[in-house]
């Protein structure tokens, strides 16, 4: 995650900070005040039509978004992300935790929490 630029004849790297972006705002204030205290760039998106799009134009590290987003599900979107840049990390957020849930998660590639896990399990999530 750098950027390279010429300056003077010779390369210089820029670090870039990771990215998380959060799907409608998953998590709340609190997680992006935590997740910028650890110095991570944190960017929302609206929930809607060509939602993969949209999160991959903002070059994420970290992709955060609920099971059930309204247009899509949220499994279908992970997996579009996974099969565009395989790098990406996923954390898929579900009502409560059942056996069909872990399993399409896991099928897709995603980290998976619930909504009673909390904000510190979901920033541990996205950092680790």
């Amino acid at each position: 995650m750098s950027d390279k630029r010429q300056l003077g004849g010779c390369a210089v790297a820029i670090a870039r900070k990771p990215r998380a972006v959060l799907v409608d705002g998953i998590g709340g204030s609190r997680v992006m005040d935590q997740l910028r205290k650890l110095d991570w760039d944190v960017l929302t998106v609206p929930a809607g039509d060509d939602l993969a799009c949209s999160v991959l134009a903002r070059k994420p590290s970290v992709v955060v978004l609920p099971v059930e987003t309204g247009w899509e599900s949220g499994y279908l979107v992970a997996a579009k992300l996974r099969s565009a840049k395989r790098k990406v990390k996923v954390v898929l957020v579900a009502p409560n935790r059942t056996a069909a849930v872990e399993r399409f998660a896991k099928f897709v590639g995603a980290a998976l929490l619930t909504d009673a896990d909390g904000a510190s399990k979901l920033v541990s999530a996205v950092t680790a």
